[in-house]
């Protein structure tokens, strides 16, 4: 299994205004940037609305923001990168710690 990482699919709907995320975007830019990254992982775009499923068949209803890195395993150590469990999964939820993370362990530069 390689690491699941979870989007908002852009364009949802909220209210009646047409939105995309802000930091599901940052995620997807890097993963333009680096291609390579992407190649290791499983992406997952995510509809707006609850619950939104994999991820909270993953990690539970409380922990369905995205974006969300759930890991294939356990993970390694990475500086400033908080690794959460939930349902006995290990997750990175802060976009620039997903970034880092990612980063590290691709060995592609890490973010600024």
């Amino acid at each position: 299994m390689a690491d699941k990482l979870f989007v908002l699919r852009p364009g949802f709907d909220d209210n009646g205004t047409r939105y995309f995320c802000p930091y599901s975007a940052q995620v997807i830019g890097f993963l333009a940037y680096f291609p390579q990254v992407k190649e290791t992982l499983e992406l997952i775009e995510l509809d707006f609305p609850k619950p939104r499923h994999p991820l909270s068949d993953l990690l539970g209803e409380s922990h369905q923001s995205a974006p969300k890195l759930v890991l294939d395993g356990e993970g390694v150590d990475v500086p400033h990168v908080t690794r959460h469990h939930s349902n006995g999964n290990t997750y990175v939820e802060k976009t620039l710690e997903i970034l880092r993370y990612l980063a590290v362990t691709r060995g592609v530069p890490v973010p600024h």
